[in-house]
């Protein structure tokens, strides 16, 4: 009997977004994840390197991105996070005093290499066992490990539960484990950058999923070397976590160079990158970049001299001109309550949906002329008494950004 599959799931790492082909092939072939296969040898390159694998009985495929992939038992709770098989291609690890404070700065570089000596290194982190493993035609390494909640979190926003930020899987998205569970981590090496397996499960199911996981590794065939599937130094999660004086790119605005000053949450959408450089999400303050679509009704909006002329006749009222990103440009307070034009709101392996914006009633706007077209640098609030604050948080992360040439 075919299992009931779910609808939608919560997984335990950042999706991808905005890749030229963001769904992998099995999703392609079998549905959009969570989806379920049937018993049978299945192969995707989403590691980079190609992974071909064969299930006995049915399972149900979770997530299936470049750089990761999740498997979980057909009739596994819809939204939760155990148990989990989850074969990533890290790019690195997270530094050992984790991610918690947005304000102190942190050294990063641990290579994913490196798995064992961070493991050792990590306050939060007891290993209890490890050993070795023929993970099908290539060489593995293994630790069992536990997470010690008197030790501290790493990551705020995880409940049930203590977390730790763990590694990042494509450029940025991060996968994070918890105390509540037991815990599997593999290392599977490979000259141009390891593959890692993180199994997760309750304590009283941990023995019997390792059983069936590595039945399924023990007899996989990984391909040749090949590098990670995602462009070095690019980030492509929906939501980030920047490190004070590292330049970082984002694919949801390619011109965009971006080099905070303190630690800073990014979110971004393909034209749209939102900064919240205080805290991690204040939805009531959003210094955000936005590339016009459309205008309301629906008209592209394809120059800079048109975004102005659009502006002008919402009856925004024109500011003093200020010099953003070695730019010296026009601003506008917008009619409060008034949207001004459509962005792309998600795009996600399909036809990209729009919304109108600002989202928010209250707008100030800063207009650009970039190689990625007309744009926006925007303080949005959600009422009037919070615009000033989060126009000065504006003109703060307006010192991070540079544009390509």
């Amino acid at each position: 009997m075919i299992p009931n599959a779910p609808s939608a799931a919560i997984l335990r790492q950042e999706r991808l977004y905005d890749q030229s082909d963001p769904l992998g092939p099995l999703q392609h072939k079998y549905g959009v994840a969570p989806t379920l296969l049937e018993p049978g040898t299945y192969s995707t390159d989403v590691l980079g390197i190609d992974f071909e694998f064969t299930l006995t009985d049915w399972w149900r495929l979770d997530d299936e991105r470049p750089g990761s992939m999740n498997l979980v038992p057909p009739k596994a709770p819809v939204g939760g996070l155990l148990p989990a098989f989850l074969v990533q291609r890290p790019v690195g690890l997270a530094p050992i005093d984790g991610v918690a404070s947005l304000t102190s700065s942190r050294d990063f570089n641990y290579p994913p290499s490196e798995l064992g000596q961070w493991l050792d290194d990590v306050e939060q982190i007891n290993v209890l066992d490890t050993g070795e493993f023929r993970a099908g035609n290539r060489d593995a390494t293994w630790w069992d490990v536990e997470l010690d909640p008197e030790a501290g979190r790493t990551i705020a926003n995880c409940v049930p539960g203590v977390c730790i930020f763990a590694w990042w899987s494509g450029s940025s998205s991060r996968t994070v484990t918890r105390d509540l569970e037991s815990l599997r981590y593999y290392l599977i090496e490979d000259p141009l950058g390891p593959i890692f397996v993180l199994l997760a499960a309750e304590p009283s199911d941990f023995k019997e999923w390792v059983i069936a996981a590595e039945q399924v590794l023990g007899a996989a065939t990984f391909g040749p070397s090949a590098p990670s599937p995602i462009r070095d130094g690019v980030h492509t999660a929906s939501e980030l976590l920047l490190p004070p004086g590292v330049p970082a790119r984002v694919s949801g605005i390619v011109s965009l160079s971006l080099t905070p000053t303190r630690w800073a949450a990014v979110f971004q959408r393909p034209g749209y990158v939102q900064f919240a450089p205080q805290s991690y999400a204040n939805f009531e303050a959003m210094p955000a970049l936005v590339i016009p679509d459309s205008t309301l009704d629906g008209e592209s909006i394809g120059s800079t001299g048109q975004l102005l002329e659009l502006i002008e006749a919402s009856g925004a009222t024109r500011l003093d001109d200020e010099v953003i990103a070695g730019q010296l440009v026009p601003s506008y307070q917008l009619v409060e309550g008034k949207p001004l034009i459509r962005r792309v709101a998600l795009q996600d392996g399909h036809d990209p949906a729009f919304a109108e914006w600002p989202e928010l009633d209250v707008a100030r706007v800063w207009v650009l002329e970039t190689p990625d077209g007309p744009m926006l640098l925007a303080a949005e609030a959600a009422a009037p008494h919070s615009l000033d604050s989060t126009v000065e948080e504006t003109r703060k992360a307006a010192t991070w950004i540079e544009f390509d040439d």
